[in-house]
């Protein structure tokens, strides 16, 4: 337990660990709103991915759209165990895969918004 407390307190005292998870997160959560407060739920299949010059490129279920923040997720916490644990050792390295994480959920943000912009509004 002393591990784990002195673990997540690394994040609290580094404001440059501390400020992109922040941020990470917030944008998480704004993807998971704007998911279920623009996306239709309906039985019916819908485009999951959009591109520019191709058009669409995955049509699915609507509940699989949550592959984009649960995956988005899921890579912020891995680059942020991975960065606590190598940041004393390599505080560059530790500093880049904590901003990673926020630069994924920057990713999953323009993509659904293009997804909404082009499809649902």
């Amino acid at each position: 337990m002393k591990n784990i407390n002195v673990f997540l307190g690394r994040f609290y005292k580094e404001s440059a660990l501390f400020l992109p998870l922040l941020a990470a997160l917030f944008i998480n959560a704004f993807i998971w709103l704007l998911i279920i407060w623009r996306l239709p739920a309906s039985a019916a299949w819908i485009p999951l991915y959009y591109n520019v010059y191709f058009g669409i490129g995955w049509i699915g279920q609507w509940i699989n759209v949550i592959y984009y923040p649960g995956l988005s997720l899921l890579i912020l916490i891995i680059n942020l165990i991975i960065s606590g644990l190598i940041y004393d050792r390599q505080r560059q390295l530790g500093l880049a895969l904590a901003w990673a994480g926020l630069g994924v959920q920057v990713f999953v943000l323009i993509t659904v918004l293009s997804l909404i912009i082009n499809y649902f509004s």
